[in-house]
């Protein structure tokens, strides 16, 4: 932000009677400097605070104090952390998500969880506390409301060293020192895809997994643990891009250089003859219908033809529905098509942006939200009018939000993002930032079902996985995975993922495990 020349639009504002007046012009001139010298700190301020990140030493004792943060003994990395944590208390409301984010800064590898009792609340955080608790007490007390009593349950020993009670009330198993501690991997290895890289996975229809790729490459799985390669005829070369079930139809539906179809996941039927073209997403309303990387979308009201119903789309990636007939579609350079009508008839609105827009999701009731490159979020409660979400409170990294969705069960947006922010909302106007991961975790994709969410991604050339229960606290979770994970989907309780190397995992309990052991404990 530049500063604006106070003198000089001062004297420009004196009416024409004193205008030319020497003294009147220097009077004014010397205030005006003082006027001056004022804004020309705060925006040297300002600056400083936008560019917080980059800051460091004396750079932020100066913020620190300016915010009213002791340093601590702090190193620069949690300090800046203390100063984000301590702008959060300071614009605070006193509302029980203003506590989890500054919990979410101040403690981001510790789990907490928030119980609710009139007029109070009880923060529990799991794990080590490797921080002195006063300091921390200390700035939670500042974001809680006046008359609301607050309490910080912690402990400074991990979890495995310290009394907990069994998941399940079930018979633990005793051995010479206390009890084994066996709950189960957070993620069991089930197949490979060979000659191919894993690009999107699906469950549906008569409860089939499917997981397509590169080079034509499908495999399909009954339970998500034993999976069998497919072949498709005339598919070799080329990418599979989305996987549908038709109900109208009574079969799955698989978009690559063309339209493809099967009752049984396992036997393919081409449908279309399409040239130097890619199919990227597919939706069911009033017919079936496809979008293709040239901008056509394709409708079918029979499953075997799909002629071209509109040719203006832009290259759209994916597709959200509303309450069924209104339809939204996001793809790249800021292309939005919407339909009200079930697919009919489409609209191309503005959508204020030139970056490339990768997700779209509805909560079926009030909006839709797309989200995409540099941390653009919009936000729409007609399809036509998109108005962008300003997140500079919420993420202070540059990034790409890669995934929104809305998840039934909590009512609640949940939204993943390139260098380890995780966002959360309940309107899609406001957001608030999920448990911070360290920057350099690049995180995907996320899904959600009856077993909770999880969210997939990479960290130092290898895959990160988290698990949640409410959408807000992220805990991460071992995998058999080897490489990035970009393909996730949930379905009948599970969730199934697939790595960049063609490595496949199932992960079933919304633990992580069958859990139900102690843990092991010194014996005393």
């Amino acid at each position: 932000m530049n500063a604006s020349d106070q003198v000089t639009q001062g004297l420009n504002r004196l009416i024409s009677q004193y205008s030319a007046k020497t003294r009147i012009r220097a009077y004014l001139a010397s205030f005006l400097s003082q006027v001056q010298d004022v804004e020309d700190a705060l925006l040297q301020v300002l600056s400083i605070i936008q560019d917080l990140g980059s800051q460091v030493g004396a750079q932020l004792d100066l913020i620190g104090r300016l915010v009213g943060q002791k340093r601590n003994g702090l190193s620069d990395a949690d300090y800046l952390s203390w100063i984000r944590a301590k702008i959060l208390v300071n614009r605070s409301a006193g509302r029980p998500d203003d506590v989890l984010r500054v919990l979410a800064l101040t403690v981001p590898n510790v789990r907490t969880n928030l119980e609710f009792f009139p007029a109070a609340y009880l923060i529990k955080l799991a794990g080590a506390l490797t921080i002195d608790p006063v300091p921390l007490a200390a700035l939670l007390g500042q974001v809680r409301g006046v008359g609301i009593n607050g309490q910080m349950l912690y402990s400074l020993a991990d979890d495995t060293d310290t009394f907990t009670f069994a998941d399940a009330d079930v018979e633990q198993a005793s051995t010479a020192q206390g009890w084994s501690d066996d709950p189960g991997p957070d993620w069991e290895a089930t197949g490979t895809m060979t000659g191919g890289l894993p690009t999107c996975c699906y469950y549906g229809g008569p409860g089939l997994w499917l997981i397509g790729g590169t080079n034509g490459r499908l495999s399909t799985s009954p339970d998500g643990r034993t999976w069998t390669a497919r072949t498709i005829t005339g598919i070799a070369g080329h990418t599979v891009n989305a996987i549908f079930w038709s109900s109208q139809f009574g079969e799955f539906v698989l978009g690559a250089d063309d339209v493809y179809t099967s009752p049984d996941g396992a036997v393919w039927t081409k449908r279309t003859s399409l040239s130097g073209v890619t199919v990227n997403a597919f939706f069911e309303e009033l017919y079936n219908y496809c979008v293709c990387s040239d901008g056509n979308i394709l409708q079918s009201t029979d499953g075997a033809t799909w002629p071209i119903l509109f040719g203006s789309a832009g290259n759209i990636q994916r597709f959200a529905q509303w309450a069924g007939s209104k339809i939204v579609g996001v793809g790249l350079s800021g292309h939005i098509v919407t339909s009200a009508d079930g697919g009919n008839s489409w609209q191309t609105p503005y959508s204020s942006t030139s970056d490339d827009l990768l997700s779209v999701a509805t909560d079926d009731a009030t909006c839709f939200i797309a989200v995409g490159a540099n941390n653009r979020l919009l936000r729409s409660v007609d399809m036509i009018a998109w108005t962008p979400i300003d997140l500079s409170s919420v993420i202070f990294d540059a990034g790409d939000i890669n995934q929104v969705i809305w998840d039934d069960a909590l009512e609640l947006f949940v939204a993943v993002q390139s260098v380890g922010y995780t966002l959360y909302s309940s309107d899609g106007t406001t957001w608030y930032p999920g448990s911070e991961f360290d920057l350099g975790k690049n995180l995907y994709a996320v899904a959600a079902d009856a077993a909770g969410l999880r969210i997939a991604g990479n960290f130092s050339g290898t895959s990160f996985m988290a698990e949640s229960t409410d959408g807000v606290n992220w805990n991460g979770q071992t995998a058999p995975f080897t490489a990035d994970v970009k393909t996730l989907a949930a379905g009948s309780g599970a969730f199934i993922a697939a790595d960049t190397n063609g490595n496949f995992g199932i992960s079933d309990d919304a633990d992580g495990g069958p859990g139900g052991l102690w843990a092991d404990v010194e014996q005393l």
